[in-house]
């Protein structure tokens, strides 16, 4: 649905404290951070979910084999550009959650809880 709710249970009552919505970009994104929770998601494995909406094995792979090739042609930052742009969009929306993205150079992203 697109939609990530930050609840809270207090007092026998739970809360919806903030909720946001993600475009299907910002979940091609969000999605691979969740899922690689609580470590860190490396560039191939959400470029695999951006461009091919997967992150099975095989799609993997080829995003790891065109972003080095993206890196030897010194074209990585064009490559990247539309999944930066995509995380920039979610990262705002994430705030409201108290969740960030941090990145991790040269490697890919981490999802942070900023709530204690």
């Amino acid at each position: 649905m697109g939609t990530l709710s930050y609840l809270v249970y207090e007092h026998d009552t739970l809360r919806l404290l903030a909720q946001e919505y993600f475009c299907p970009s910002e979940l091609s994104v969000l999605s691979p951070l969740l899922e690689q929770h609580p470590y860190f998601c490396p560039y191939e494995h959400l470029y695999a979910c951006y461009y091919y909406s997967s992150t099975l094995h095989e799609a993997i792979e080829r995003a790891r084999h065109l972003l080095l090739k993206a890196a030897e042609e010194g074209k990585w930052d064009q490559e990247i550009r539309p999944i930066r742009d995509a995380l920039s969009r979610t990262r705002i929306k994430l705030r409201s959650l108290g969740l960030d993205v941090l990145t991790l150079h040269q490697m890919g992203y981490l999802l942070h809880c900023n709530v204690a």
